[in-house]
């Protein structure tokens, strides 16, 4: 039996054979259009560029669907995810292959041997998230310390139930051999 540990990273994307190119100069309601065709569209220049477009997606799409019911969100959510997945990013060196793009440190940890592949926009910024978290820590109050979770790693984000259960902990007097 194998001990290696398995951890479920986003899988490199491959480019279709003509890919639409997006920089801040390319006209947003065009790729919107070559989106919702099915059509990959890479990013070029700044990573701003892949903010901008998204925020550009979420706007079209809020325009033309209702989004009144929960069913209307879940489909809107469910068409941003489906199209913002089309907006790809190349990774080239373990670094975002655009101007003022954070540096995510899981790409070297996670793609040692990948020097050069590509990620959906939605991913990059999902990776870029989960490194913030684990190279500056998370503070959980019950804990009075810092966790650093590594990618994939649950870790709460709302803490009610933990101070709830810590505050009961402290006054309970019972046996403390199992939680």
């Amino acid at each position: 039996m194998s001990t290696e540990l398995m951890v479920n990273k986003p899988s490199p994307i491959v480019l279709e054979k003509s890919i639409a190119l997006f920089d801040r100069n390319t006209d947003v309601e065009k790729t919107i259009k070559s989106l919702e065709a099915g059509n990959q569209v890479l990013l070029t220049g700044f990573y701003n560029n892949g903010l901008m477009l998204t925020k550009a997606l979420q706007l079209h799409l809020s325009k033309k669907m209702k989004n009144k019911s929960f069913i209307d969100q879940g489909s809107f959510r469910s068409a941003f995810q489906k199209l913002s997945n089309l907006i790809l990013i190349e990774i080239e060196e373990h670094k975002i292959n655009l101007k003022k793009a954070p540096a995510v440190g899981w790409f070297e940890k996670l793609y040692p041997d990948n020097k050069k592949f590509t990620l959906s926009f939605p991913q990059v910024q999902g990776l870029n998230s989960a490194w913030q978290w684990y190279k500056n820590g998370i503070t959980i109050p019950v804990l009075r310390n810092k966790i650093h979770p590594y990618y994939g790693t649950y870790f709460p984000t709302r803490f009610d139930h933990l101070i709830l259960f810590d505050n009961w902990l402290k006054r309970y007097t019972g046996p403390k051999k199992s939680a």
